[in-house]
């Protein structure tokens, strides 16, 4: 038999990079290589064999790297909501007021106040929700990432409001930053235009420390202007805030699809 056909088959699985790596042709650290992939990068688990998980590329071949440089997801992903762990990261807090309203609302508030709504709609569809601040306290953004990294979380979603020198500009933007979670960011931007019905400002490449440095599936949202009176006044409404949350948690309905 070869090491091939004695290897575990997982083609459910999934392994994310926490250290950059070479992409080889052969499971030996000698073998040719075919590009290299970085920490955050995931990929499909073909197979696994003495230390070397097989991976499927995006152009659909396979690859080899080292076990010793990505840790493996579970085998059986179920779809849905429920039994997810989804980490929450409302924006700013404490003596970090983010962004300050036409009419004074601090965006570390309403961030707090999306949060903890669609905590609570996430919880009752059976999610494992973790909020990486609960109160209008500080968390450093590399606190903010590690809560995401080291509880594995199946999604990650940090919740802001922008601001413009251009008191008219309005909308709400989502952001990606490793390449994998553009289907994610779509999905949720989608269902949020849906529901808010707001200026759909797109889905964008976003370096923000958050998502950056996160290993996890990760986006950030931009859910209106707080520069713009006229949203402001929208933004700090009940419906708004109900709209978002639903908008949010389609959205992650539809990623778990």
């Amino acid at each position: 038999m070869t090491r091939e056909s004695q290897a575990k088959r997982s083609s459910e699985a999934e392994v994310t990079l926490h250290s950059g790596t070479n992409l080889y042709k052969r499971p030996q650290s000698g073998s040719d290589t075919v590009g290299t992939a970085k920490a955050g990068d995931r990929f499909p688990v073909v197979s696994e064999m003495d230390g070397w998980y097989k991976i499927r590329l995006e152009s659909g071949t396979s690859a080899y790297i080292s076990a010793k440089a990505a840790q493996k997801s579970d085998t059986a992903v179920k779809k849905g909501i429920k039994g997810k762990t989804i980490v929450l990261d409302p924006g700013h807090g404490g003596t970090d007021n983010g962004t300050t309203g036409a009419y004074g609302t601090l965006e570390k508030l309403v961030t707090l106040k999306t949060a903890n709504a669609l905590y609570e709609k996430l919880k009752k569809a059976g999610a494992r929700v973790i909020l990486t601040r609960n109160s209008d306290t500080y968390v450093s953004l590399s606190e903010r990432t590690a809560i995401s990294n080291t509880n594995h979380a199946d999604a990650f979603v940090s919740i802001h409001f922008d601001s413009a020198e251009d008191s008219h500009t309005r909308g709400h933007t989502t952001y990606y930053y490793h390449a994998q979670d553009y289907d994610f960011a779509r999905l949720v931007n989608n269902q949020i235009t849906s529901r808010l019905g707001t200026v759909d400002r797109g889905v964008k490449f976003g370096d923000f420390h958050v998502i950056r440095e996160n290993t996890q599936p990760a986006i950030l949202l931009e859910l209106g202007y707080l520069s713009s009176p006229a949203e402001e006044k929208h933004i700090v409404e009940k419906s708004f805030q109900t709209k978002a949350v639903a908008g949010i948690y389609n959205g992650l309905k539809a990623y778990f699809q």
